[in-house]
């Protein structure tokens, strides 16, 4: 069971990066929680998210969600 606890931890930050607006933002870490609900209550955004590739989404998200982009450039560089 252990032997596999990376990628479960991997697979809850790229549920979060790829699904940001369907993600419980319970499962998230304490420190994204705030910001992911914040995200999620602008109608905006989601149809900004449906719209756009995930890099130029996150991109444009910089100043008001500084936590969200971090985690988003966090995820990108494991490729």
């Amino acid at each position: 069971n252990s032997r596999f606890s990376d990628v479960d931890e991997c697979a809850n930050a790229f549920k979060i990066f790829a699904t940001a607006f369907a993600a419980n933002a319970e499962d998230a870490p304490k420190s994204l929680q705030m910001e992911l609900i914040e995200l999620q209550c602008k109608d905006e955004l989601q149809e900004k998210f449906k719209n756009s590739a995930l890099v130029d989404f996150y991109a444009n998200l910089r100043g008001d969600f500084p936590l969200l982009v971090r985690h988003a450039r966090e995820v990108l560089c494991m490729f």
